[in-house]
């Protein structure tokens, strides 16, 4: 596999995360979640994934 190629499937790989994240921390609010650290979490490591995804774009252009 190609250099641009695994950079490219490392990008959707976390955009697939950022995907999962979102829509657990929305299941989690609508269920009537109180924990508002595990919410927390999850955003933080949105935006990780978030940083990782740009350093990858970035890679490539």
């Amino acid at each position: 596999m190609g250099k641009k190629k695994k950079i490219l499937k490392s990008i959707d790989s976390f955009e697939e995360r950022i995907k999962e994240h979102e829509k657990k921390i929305e299941d989690y609010e609508q269920a009537g979640g109180k924990d508002y650290s595990l919410i927390e979490y999850w955003e933080k490591e949105i935006e990780t994934f978030k940083k990782f995804k740009k350093d990858k774009e970035d890679k490539i252009n």
